[in-house]
């Protein structure tokens, strides 16, 4: 998602590192973009070329389909109305459309990537706020004012694009909690955003987690509109218990919600502690 909202179309294998750090005690795993020097709407030489961010560098059935109507074939590409300044290139943000987004050489991350891939990419996205994005293009130092307007602009059209896209693809339910009162606690990061404005409604099935053999027992459903809904009041108080909160979203315009996302807590001496968060399984 960073590199359909900056335009850096060249993700190869050679572009990204990841790497295994330690934070707080607790192991995962970092994720590096590599050499983004030309990004946004510049490359190495010169603006971008006209075709990048909408195909490949070669598409045999594209390249047979110009080559059969002597260059009638149009393409969205050919029609899309860049606003002309040298410091920025062609970079846009009103035609783009991140589902349809494509990087210069096929990458296997992008092509291969899972409904709760491109929604954690898209959080990274989602975390810059406009003034951060502004604040950020200003360090630039555009010597054209209109150009570190452009370039902001932009990115903050092409940031709520990606939000809208890919946080209405899966459940978007984050920083899962369950305290010591019995209340289990989540966020709905599409709400947060803005980019839904109803509440929609949660139902919760719980089970007790038996992690020596991977069963689950049913316990008992809760349900609720907002990100607090009771536990059930039989919840285990035995250290090392397990159990299981299997969350729906219940939006109708949002379908795709109904998807469960499964969160997993152990019993601690200090309370319930997440240990395990499934979205595709």
């Amino acid at each position: 998602m960073f590199a359909a909202w900056t335009n850096l179309v060249d993700v190869k294998a050679l572009n990204t590192m990841d790497t295994l750090i330690t934070e707080n005690g607790q192991a995962r795993v970092r994720h590096y973009l590599l050499d983004v020097g030309s990004t946004f709407g510049i490359g190495a030489n010169g603006p971008r070329e006209w075709i990048e961010g909408y195909e490949h560098l070669f598409e045999q059935d594209k390249a047979l389909k110009r080559l059969y109507t002597m260059g009638f074939y149009i393409q969205p590409w050919q029609t899309v109305d860049y606003e002309a300044n040298r410091s920025i290139g062609r970079f846009e943000g009103d035609q783009f459309d991140p589902m349809l987004w494509k990087s210069r050489v096929p990458a296997a991350a992008l092509l291969q990537a899972r409904a709760d891939d491109t929604f954690w990419a898209a959080r990274r996205v989602m975390a810059f706020s406009d003034d951060m994005i502004r604040a950020l293009v200003k360090a630039g130092k555009y010597s054209d004012p209109a150009a570190e307007k452009l370039l902001a602009d932009v990115l903050i059209k092409r940031r709520d694009k990606i939000g809208r896209a890919y946080f209405t693809l899966i459940s978007p339910l984050v920083n899962f909690s369950l305290d010591s009162s019995g209340t289990f606690g989540f966020e709905n990061a599409a709400l947060q955003a803005g980019i839904v404005k109803a509440h929609p409604s949660y139902r919760v099935a719980w089970s007790l987690f038996d992690n020596a053999n991977g069963t689950s027992t049913p316990l008992a459903e809760t349900n609720g509109s907002s990100g607090q809904i009771p536990a059930p009041p039989a919840l285990p108080a035995a250290t090392g218990a397990y159990v299981v909160a299997e969350v729906r979203t219940v939006d109708p315009t949002y379908p795709s919600w109904a998807k469960p996302v499964r969160a997993t807590f152990c019993r601690t001496n200090s309370g319930w502690k997440l240990v395990g968060l499934e979205r595709e399984p």
